[in-house]
């Protein structure tokens, strides 16, 4: 039963894009509550991580090892924007981005 539960997990996340649209809604609701919180606590050198979504910046970690702010800026404007027709190397990203926080390597 769990390597079903496995292999239809990860089947359903091949296709990003409904999942896509739910988190970009759910992010919306609650970016400002990040933003908030980057701008009281956070030094003004991470302000921009802090306020960034958690799987932008796991995602950057896992693939990149660091977290690059030109790339966190283009990740969260992919992730904020509302154009569906993503290329194959942006949906692969933001599957990886909607993935990031249940893969803790970083």
């Amino acid at each position: 039963m769990t390597k079903t539960f496995g292999r239809e997990s990860t089947l359903s996340w091949e296709n990003v894009e409904p999942w896509l649209d739910l988190a970009r809604r759910q992010w919306r609701q609650v970016r400002g509550e990040f933003e908030e919180f980057a701008q009281r606590y956070a030094p003004p050198q991470r302000r921009l991580i802090e306020a960034s979504h958690t799987g932008v910046v796991g995602y950057l970690l896992n693939r990149d090892g660091k977290v690059d702010e030109n790339e966190v800026r283009r990740l969260q404007s992919l992730l904020e924007c509302r154009r569906r027709n993503l290329s194959k190397r942006e949906l692969a990203e933001m599957r990886g981005v909607l993935l990031a926080p249940w893969r803790r390597s970083w």
